[in-house]
């Protein structure tokens, strides 16, 4: 049985919404690429969308969108502030990690790369505190995974199913 981890809760929004929604992830880099405790201004998520959506979006469609994204990323936990929005970093836990590593292994991340994938990253995550986590997620029983050195195997043996669809 899966336990119910409701500190988990924001970011497992996130990377479901990240996954599926276009606009959010033009604003990645503006808000992974900013060290923690400064400031991320409307104008860098607004900068982000246009550059990646040239003349797209009318400029109130543009300053909408950032809005959005930044009470997404503010509700993630990766913002504090209600109106300056100050970089943070995450703290996500096994089961953020488990899903992390099986939106990645569906997009064909595998092996030690699998802990380098964008929901990683997302996740606030190196590599070896990707690792780390997955390890306590197997110990969890969330996934399993076999790793002897930088070999590494993960399986989602409690998303067999849900993973039929997609494999």
């Amino acid at each position: 049985m899966i336990r119910f981890d409701p500190q988990s809760a924001p970011l497992l929004s996130l990377l479901a919404a990240w996954t599926r929604d276009p606009l959010l992830r033009a604003t990645t880099l503006a808000i992974l690429d900013t060290e923690v405790g400064v400031e991320v201004t409307r104008e860098a998520l607004q900068r982000a969308l246009t550059e990646t959506f040239p003349g797209q979006y009318s400029p109130l469609n543009i300053a909408k969108v950032a809005r959005n994204a930044a009470s997404s990323w503010t509700q993630s936990g990766h913002f504090s502030g209600y109106t300056k929005k100050v970089r943070c970093r995450v703290q996500p836990g096994s089961v953020a990690v488990t899903l992390a590593l099986l939106l990645g292994y569906v997009s064909a991340w595998h092996g030690e790369q699998l802990f380098a994938s964008p929901w990683c990253q997302l996740l606030d995550l190196t590599g070896p505190q990707a690792r780390s986590l997955a390890a306590q997620a197997h110990r969890e029983e969330l996934l399993t995974m076999k790793a002897i050195g930088s070999v590494v195997e993960i399986n989602f043996p409690r998303f067999n199913r849900f993973l039929e669809g997609f494999l």
